[in-house]
């Protein structure tokens, strides 16, 4: 397959990698609660490193997700990983949460 197929369908040296996220919340945390912690997140976990996430939950449910990087052909990184499990270590309405090891976003399945 030639360099510009590759390209287009994530293959070879343009395969990317990224990671899934999985959080549960502390018990009777409110919808403003939640509402206010996906957004500080997004913008602090996930935009401030030009990384994107795609996923969702609740307050009582929790969420999950795929962290990526954001519009490139590059893969996330150890980095990366770090940072987010950072954001979350230190949050007092995270009860607890996992990262998985890296996968490719394109062609893998989600490892939770």
């Amino acid at each position: 397959m030639n360099k510009r197929l590759r390209k287009k369908k994530h293959l070879g040296e343009f395969r990317q990698m990224g990671f899934s996220a999985e959080c549960r919340f502390r018990s009777g945390l409110s919808n403003a609660e939640f509402d206010q912690f996906t957004d500080e997140f997004i913008a602090q976990a996930i935009e401030a490193h030009r990384l994107l996430f795609g996923g969702g939950g609740s307050p009582d449910r929790g969420w999950s997700g795929v962290v990526c990087r954001d519009h490139s052909h590059d893969s996330t990184t150890d980095g990366d990983k770090a940072a987010v499990h950072g954001w979350l270590e230190r949050r007092p309405e995270v009860e607890s949460f996992r990262l998985s090891d890296f996968w490719d976003v394109w062609h893998g399945s989600d490892p939770f």
